[in-house]
């Protein structure tokens, strides 16, 4: 978290997140595929289409062929599975979603990247709310020097803020300073 409030970004979340986001990418394209654990858990969530792009980027196509590969079988073992299975739908009875389709609509859903992302992403969240509120002094000088953060993840920081009310008005103070900011730096 302070590393990102040191560099010169608008945004040290948007550098945050893009930096847990090229680990995650650098993890799953790691020895970590070979992990047992690991190959089960990716070849049940898969990849997004902006990770499968990045870790195509990453250059170890060896890796990216052997995780495709699981995956793919994994994804028509369970297409074979649910295929065989019928619905009950009747003549006068309303339709219902197909097995197949509810499960292909999971699996777009889900990223193995995307998951470890978010749940890193809500730590720091939570680590920055955490440090505003213990009044740290490198955090608070970090923070007062900073650019702001930009919309999408200052309501991350508001999201976190409901779940707990002094949170909720520390997020508050930061969007009151995010504008005041931007009125001191752009003037009408």
């Amino acid at each position: 978290v302070m590393d990102a409030f040191k560099v010169d970004c608008q945004c040290p979340l948007c550098k945050m997140r893009d930096d847990i986001e090229n680990d995650n990418i650098a993890f799953a394209m790691g020895p970590s595929y070979m992990e047992d654990y690991i190959r089960f858990e990716t070849d049940e969530k898969g990849y997004c289409s902006r990770h499968i792009k990045k870790l195509y980027e990453y250059n170890n196509r060896l890796g990216l062929a052997l995780i495709m590969e699981t995956h793919l079988k994994n994804v028509k073992k369970q297409v074979d599975t649910l295929s065989k299975e019928k619905s009950s739908g009747g003549l006068f009875k309303k339709k219902e979603k197909k097995p197949i389709t509810e499960y292909l609509d999971k699996l777009n859903g889900s990223c193995f990247v995307c998951d470890r992302l978010n749940d890193t992403f809500d730590r720091y969240v939570a680590t920055i709310l955490y440090l505003w509120k213990k009044e740290d002094k490198d955090f608070l000088e970090l923070y007062k020097n900073c650019k702001g953060f930009c919309f999408e993840h200052l309501n991350a920081l508001l999201k976190y803020a409901d779940k707990e009310s002094y949170i909720y008005e520390l997020a508050c103070q930061l969007v009151q300073e995010a504008y005041s900011y931007f009125q001191d730096h752009f003037p009408l």
